[in-house]
């Protein structure tokens, strides 16, 4: 009979606090349970204040993702007033999520643009109420300008025409030779320590992959969509491997039986679901504050490679084909997105240079109505659901992207996105697992945007990654 050794882990180094539980046998994770342990109840927060608190409150929800919480909670309101939005306001918004996306210095464009970073309040139901003068977009292409330089000698080595060349896993490999500069750009880097590591044999996870979409692209904009017929600069989808299906944001639900909340009867839509509190250290299966979203039924990834994959990029449906999902392509398409994103940032701004056209349509009172509110958060999938009455709201629903990687089983005792992940995984060491975390972080997973202190008792904190 085979020795088990299960190893209670909290994760530092990733945001918020995230326990993880792992079953190791012959050398490995045979099961593991991924716990939210903080409770922060922003539904409840929302609960009788003005429709348009939640432009205010939600961006607090996270400080590295602020701007996108605001751009779906304002798409949600655009919804329930019904409201059109200027197509010089959806390039400004546009720019300003996807420069939340790519962080480090650039994010200085939203401060210029919005006022304020984080936690930005310009974008409202029918547009935006900051308009940029010819000297503040001449500013942020200075930004941007200079990023793009820096992103492309360090991080990928060649400029972003020369990387749009590498279409497949034996390009990769020929591009990862090709020189000095490519090897030792941090891609390069990357690439050569990850393969050693043997980062390209773990993380799988269960292989299903979700996007809802962002970036709406205006009639007249240059910026041209990666698919077909395609609306969004990132476009929505769902792909059980690398079958993708159209997405329908109706067949997103969220389960509590495995969460520390009171169990409605089965798993609910964000419209109808609540989340009421209920941890009395008495429920058995129940480990996490995090809930249990699942799309058709089933656990999906979310994020950069899961844009890739909707998006049909050739390099990554490549590498997946050959050698499966790991926590090595997981991590070059976070590393690479920005070469898909820079070129329309640019393009967006001397758009709105050009174009002189309007940045608000005033929408009516937001007295009653429903809205949902889907955008990409730098994570992955981020989604706010509201119901206003009488000028209140009254229901207020949040799935954000760690949400779908960290949940916990669901009623059917499936895991979790990262819980399926880890499973399987090799632990050479157990006083210093250090792969658990390569899986773990490969999600880059934030806990303070996806539960809504506790104590922990049983168990011994063996390690701490």
């Amino acid at each position: 009979m085979r020795k088990t050794t299960r190893l209670q882990i909290p994760l530092n180094r990733v945001e918020g606090d995230l326990e993880v539980k792992v079953d190791i046998a012959g050398g490995r994770v045979e099961d593991a349970w991924c716990s939210g342990t903080m409770f922060r109840g922003f539904e409840q927060i929302l609960l009788g204040r003005g429709a348009l608190d939640g432009l205010v409150i939600t961006p607090r929800i996270c400080g590295i993702c602020s701007t996108a919480h605001l751009m779906a909670a304002c798409r949600a309101l655009d919804a329930a007033a019904g409201v059109d939005v200027p197509d010089n306001a959806h390039l400004l918004r546009n720019v300003a999520l996807l420069v939340e996306h790519i962080h480090s210095d650039v994010r200085q464009i939203v401060a210029v643009l919005g006022g304020q970073w984080p936690h930005s309040s310009y974008m409202v139901p029918g547009g935006v109420v900051s308009v940029p003068s010819d000297a503040d977009l001449i500013q942020c292409l200075h930004v941007l300008v200079r990023y793009r330089r820096w992103y492309e000698k360090r991080v990928l080595g060649c400029d972003l025409a020369r990387w749009s060349e590498v279409r497949s896993a034996a390009d990769l490999d020929a591009w990862l030779a090709e020189g000095a500069a490519h090897r030792d750009s941090e891609v390069g880097f990357y690439l050569r320590f990850a393969q050693q590591a043997g980062l390209d044999a773990i993380g799988a996870g269960h292989g299903n992959f979700l996007s809802y979409g962002a970036l709406d692209l205006p009639q007249k904009t240059r910026v041209k969509s990666p698919i077909e017929n395609g609306t969004c600069l990132m476009p929505a989808g769902f792909a059980r491997g690398l079958g993708i299906e159209e997405f329908d944001q109706e067949k997103i639900t969220e389960h509590v039986s495995h969460s520390w909340f009171e169990d409605q009867g089965g798993p609910a839509h964000p419209l109808d679901g609540r989340t009421v509190p209920y941890a009395s250290g008495c429920e058995g299966e129940k480990y996490s504050w995090a809930k249990a979203p699942r799309y058709d039924g089933v656990p999906a990834e979310t994020g950069p490679l899961a844009e890739m994959v909707v998006a049909g990029r050739p390099l990554f449906l490549d590498m997946i084909r050959r050698s499966g999902p790991s926590v090595l392509v997981r991590e070059l398409a976070r590393l690479t997105r920005p070469a898909h994103l820079l070129s329309a940032i640019e393009t967006w701004l001397r758009e709105i240079s050009e174009s002189g056209g309007e940045f608000y349509n005033r929408p009516h009172q937001i007295v009653e109505g429903v809205g949902t509110g889907l955008t990409q958060a730098s994570r992955g999938a981020l989604g706010h659901w509201v119901k206003i009455q009488d000028g209140k709201i009254v229901h207020y629903q949040i799935i954000t992207p760690t949400a779908w990687h960290a949940s916990p089983r669901d009623e059917k005792g499936i895991r979790g996105t990262l819980e399926e992940a880890l499973a399987g995984t090799p632990v050479l060491d157990l006083e210093n697992p250090v792969e658990i975390g390569h899986v773990i972080r490969s999600f880059d997973p934030c806990l303070v945007c996806t539960v809504h202190g506790i104590s922990r008792s049983g168990g011994r904190v063996l390690i701490r990654l």
